[in-house]
């Protein structure tokens, strides 16, 4: 777990996300005032009505960071002591971006390969994970809460609500960190069960970005499902 504050420290990457009003989708799901991400890949389809896609980029060593998003993951993962992991190890980036209202919250759940499952109940984690708050402020700002429950391995049904029982701490026993602008929270996204607690008014702006081991890549780099940003991928899988 690490937490640092202030994390974007350049005021030319700060002016440009603050300024930028297609970094962060308006809002995850306007006709839904509470739980949200209810059913995977629920916003990964261009005919919904919330289009926040799930995005892939191999690395800033593999090609150029020539969008405004990739310029954050790099500025998150190159950053000292942040990843783990050489680069020759790393298959990539997923991430997606999401604004959640006042009142919305996300279950408990890890960030998996929701293609994969979706597909077969097969479940596959990326290595490490974080999560960047943008820019927007949040009255009581709301909370991530982490349960002490992980999943090991890769079994099969991973994410079925009897496994999920299992892996729940009481309320007293959550880890809980507070929405804050400008905060990064580096964990165990992919295995570690986590959930949000909604903000009281105002938009949360989020920023999502799992790491893919080379030897256990996530599905969609396969299927040709991730959407894809830059210059180098204009076409079907092009993201706004």
């Amino acid at each position: 777990m690490l937490v640092i504050d202030d994390f974007i420290r350049s005021p030319v990457l700060t002016g440009a996300v603050k300024s930028d009003k297609n970094f962060f989708p308006i809002t995850v799901d306007e006709n839904n005032p509470e739980e949200v991400g209810y059913t995977l890949n629920g916003f990964h389809d261009q005919e919904c009505d919330c289009f926040a896609p799930y995005m892939f980029w191999e690395g800033w060593w593999k090609s150029p960071a020539d969008t405004l998003r990739k310029k954050i993951i790099q500025e998150i993962w190159s950053a000292p002591g942040v990843l783990e992991y050489e680069r020759d190890e790393i298959a990539g980036f997923e991430y997606w971006c999401r604004t959640f209202n006042a009142g919305q919250f996300l279950k408990p759940h890890v960030d998996e390969d929701t293609f994969l499952y979706e597909k077969s109940h097969e479940f596959n984690a990326p290595v490490t994970g974080c999560i960047w708050y943008g820019f927007s402020e949040s009255g009581d700002g709301g909370f991530l809460e982490l349960h002490e429950g992980s999943i090991e391995g890769n079994p099969s049904d991973a994410l079925e609500e009897k496994h999920m029982e299992t892996l729940l701490s009481p309320p007293d026993r959550l880890e809980r960190i507070a929405y804050k602008t400008n905060r990064l929270i580096v964990f165990d996204a992919g295995r570690r069960v986590h959930q949000t607690q909604p903000a009281g008014w105002g938009d949360r702006q989020v920023m999502v970005v799992n790491v893919w081991h080379k030897d256990s890549p996530p599905s969609a780099l396969a299927t040709g499902q991730f959407y894809r940003e830059g210059q180098e991928n204009r076409g079907k899988n092009q993201s706004t």
